[in-house]
């Protein structure tokens, strides 16, 4: 695993035109051994002669000398040690990103006269992939800040990691989601972790480098991570792209627990960094391209855009300078502290906005309520008016859907009956020819005595009685169906209140007595089914309301010579006030289930108003009903089918 680590980060470093060792600055240097292995690790070794001499020509400059990732530096010179970054052994270190730092100070103390004063690098390489350098050292001005910003900032980074950790967790928990408080926080801590290892001499503690390495590298991993999941729950990111993310950090993670050399376990750092920065790069793109068209809320979404702006170019910065692009300093504890900033701030800001809709709905509750009241009533109002309009429809369906069924069939019947009864009919006239000519004399010659003759007349009234009865019938129950009797026409009421008591005789025989008072001659300008309708619903309503007899009164008379006025009156048990607000509701009906559909009285409504007319209702509970209808006299009606 480690060859395969080592091939390819070499491979990796060959590929972008990263040199072991400079080509300039060899004027000044002599090397003495390039890199080389020297038991577990590679070690290069350089000295210069003139570099003494050019500190005594500015004995105030110093040695910027470069940044070896993971390694050690020792100078001497004449044998002795100028200056010690790290053990050659790496079982202690001071920072993964430091060098030492040497004035010309002292070495111009450190030369002796006669000797050589040859200034001697001597530098061990952690690991083979980190075994290189962009330049010899050389002398400058003034002191480098390499340091500063190498060391200081991964220290301050930790202890600002930390502070935000604490700030995240008691801020936003309950106010948030916990995936995302917990994301955030754990972020912080796990980047405090990373800053902390890499400059573990600084913090007192002694470690070897490849446990500091190690677990470095996994806490910078997981923070990067639980970042990347904190920008998924906000809405930045995809579950499918997140997924794919996580897959690569698992990899990552993997190798570096398991790797057995510093090579092993920069591979497994390195691998992620492709994913996390297209990733980065493609999640900024598209934030920016949010912005410009508005389409989300525009004050967090800049606080996103610079969130990923200052963790993109972190990441770009430490992958340049990791891989030895370019020679500068890490800058990922400024972009990391940046980035989690901007996101905490986006977070906030989200807990503002809901805080400010909190407080003007508070301000304006009860204008909100009694706007929602309205709309609440005025949906209820439409509500009510749909149902109506349902139930009527229905009504009206039902009650089509019922003549139209009941006109066939008695058209059905009434032909068959009739072709029937004129054969009975055509029947009897001949029959009572032929019992004359036997009351005369019988076939053997006696005449018939007057006893059975009377029987046999008898017999034949009752016939003739009950064939008349049946036609009669058959009459109302056309009349009654309006068979091609659907126009508005005078109509006789007499002969309409007739036919319809025909068809109850059955339901009034023996327990009702009924009176009826119409002229012979009153007329009522209408169709012959709606007030058919009208007054075979009421009359059988009335029927049914007297359980155990009584009395039905059915009148008719002009009034005020501008009205008709019929009234139906019954002895039966009546209705109380609420009953008789609701009787001419659709299906509302006071009968046993199966025993009505309630829509008799929604009809007579229907087909009084259709008429022009107008209905009224008199009733007391265990006194009666009246109904009262009145039909204009005079007035143009239209001519309209029956529903």
């Amino acid at each position: 695993m480690n060859r395969i680590a080592i091939q390819f980060l070499i491979a990796f470093s060959a590929l972008l035109g990263v040199q072991s060792t400079p080509n300039d600055g060899l004027s000044d240097w002599q090397i003495i051994q390039n890199w080389q292995a020297d038991g577990k690790y590679d070690k290069f070794i350089a000295a210069s002669i003139n570099l003494s001499h050019q500190c005594q020509g500015a004995p105030d400059s110093f040695l910027e000398i470069p940044m070896i990732i993971h390694g050690t530096h020792v100078l001497t010179m004449n044998g002795h040690v100028l200056v010690q970054f790290g053990q050659e052994n790496f079982q202690s270190f001071r920072s993964f990103y430091g060098a030492p730092r040497l004035s010309c100070h002292l070495i111009l103390d450190a030369m002796e006269e006669g000797a050589d004063n040859r200034v001697v690098w001597s530098v061990v390489s952690y690991t083979k992939y980190f075994a290189r350098f962009n330049f010899f050292p050389r002398l400058i001005q003034s002191s480098s800040l390499h340091n500063v910003f190498s060391e200081v900032l991964h220290v301050i980074g930790a202890g600002a990691a930390m502070v935000m950790a604490l700030f995240s967790l008691t801020m936003f928990f309950g106010k948030v989601g916990r995936q995302l408080t917990y994301s955030l926080a754990l972020s912080c801590v796990f980047a405090a972790i990373y800053f902390g290892l890499s400059t573990a001499g600084l913090f007192g503690m002694s470690l070897p480098m490849l446990e500091a390495h190690r677990w470095a590298d996994v806490s910078v991993w997981l923070s990067i991570g639980l970042f990347v999941n904190a920008l998924r729950v906000e809405g930045l990111l995809g579950s499918h792209f997140f997924r794919f993310y996580f897959v690569n950090v698992v990899v990552g993670i993997v190798i570096i627990l398991f790797g057995d050399s510093g090579d092993v376990i920069q591979l497994g750092t390195t691998f992620p960094f492709a994913a996390s920065a297209l990733m980065l790069v493609i999640l900024l793109v598209r934030t920016i391209g949010d912005i410009l068209t508005g389409s989300q809320i525009r004050r967090r979404r800049i606080l996103h855009a610079w969130s990923l702006g200052s963790f993109v170019l972190a990441c770009f910065n430490e992958m340049f300078v990791v891989s030895g692009i370019y020679s500068g300093v890490p800058l990922l504890p400024m972009g990391f502290m940046a980035g989690t900033f901007f996101l905490v701030l986006a977070v906030n800001e989200r807990i503002m906005e809901a805080y400010a809709e909190r407080d003007y709905l508070r301000a304006n509750l009860e204008i909100e309520v009694e706007k929602k009241t309205v709309e609440l009533k005025k949906k209820t109002n439409e509500l009510e008016s749909a149902m109506v309009s349902l139930k009527s429809t229905q009504a009206e369906l039902v009650q089509s859907a019922k003549l139209a069924s009941l006109g066939t069939l008695s058209a059905g019947i009434a032909h068959e009956i009739n072709n029937s009864l004129n054969y009975v009919n055509g029947a009897l006239r001949p029959l009572e020819k032929k019992i004359d000519q036997l009351f005369l004399k019988n076939s053997s010659g006696v005449a018939i005595d007057g006893g059975e003759r009377k029987k046999l007349a008898q017999l034949i009234d009752v016939m003739k009685e009950g064939l008349n009865l049946t036609l009669e019938i058959i009459k109302s129950l056309r009349t009654y169906t309006g068979l091609n009797q659907a126009k508005f026409n005078d109509v006789n009421l007499r002969s309409i209140v007739s036919s319809s008591l025909t068809i109850l005789k059955t339901k009034t025989r023996g327990k009702i007595d009924v009176k009826v008072d119409i002229p012979e001659d009153l007329v009522v300008f209408g169709s012959v089914v709606g007030i058919n309708q009208i007054l075979m619903n009421l009359i059988s309503n009335s029927i049914d309301a007297m359980d155990n007899g009584g009395e039905l009164e059915i009148g008719a008379k002009v009034i005020d010579d501008q009205w008709i006025e019929v009234k139906i009156s019954d002895t039966g048990r009546g209705m109380d006030a609420k009953t008789q607000e609701r009787i001419f509701e659709p299906f509302y009906t006071t009968k046993e289930v199966g025993s009505g559909t309630g829509l008799g009285m929604y009809i007579v409504r229907g087909e009084v108003d259709r008429h022009k007319g107008r209905i009224f209702v008199e009733s007391q509970l265990g006194k009666g009903t009246s109904f009262l209808i009145h039909f204009p006299v005079t007035g143009e009606v239209p001519s309209m089918e029956a529903g």
